[in-house]
């Protein structure tokens, strides 16, 4: 079996995925969201999953232009991403979240050259 992570971390994969007008709208769905999911009575161990997943693959999409573009024309993924950001299962959907947020917004990464420079 292929994980859909395993997909969107080539960028060459990315322009394919995103072609796909379902794409984006069934990754806001596997970050399990809505208490009314069709799957809500999975596992919880199975949602945390899950959800941390589907939060990396945004982050991974949101470092291409072409994704970022795509990410940004949707608001509902803005929206998910805040709520994974401050109410997600774990702490690496948290991370995953807060990095697509951090690279949709706009800012970029700057090396430090003096002090810790562990980013």
């Amino acid at each position: 079996r292929m994980m859909v992570l395993e997909l969107v971390i080539s960028d060459a994969n990315k322009p394919l995925l995103l072609a796909n007008d379902m794409f984006i709208p069934y990754l806001i769905c596997g970050l399990f969201l809505d208490p009314d999911h069709p799957r809500a009575d999975l596992k919880d161990e199975i949602k945390l999953w899950s959800q941390q997943m589907h939060a990396e693959c945004f982050a991974q999409l949101a470092l291409l232009p072409l994704g970022r573009d795509a990410l940004l024309d949707n608001p509902a993924v803005s929206e998910a991403l805040m709520e994974v950001a401050e109410r997600g299962m774990s702490e690496e959907a948290c991370g995953f979240a807060k990095a697509a947020l951090k690279s949709l917004s706009g800012d970029e990464l700057q090396m430090r050259t003096e002090g810790d420079k562990h980013m």
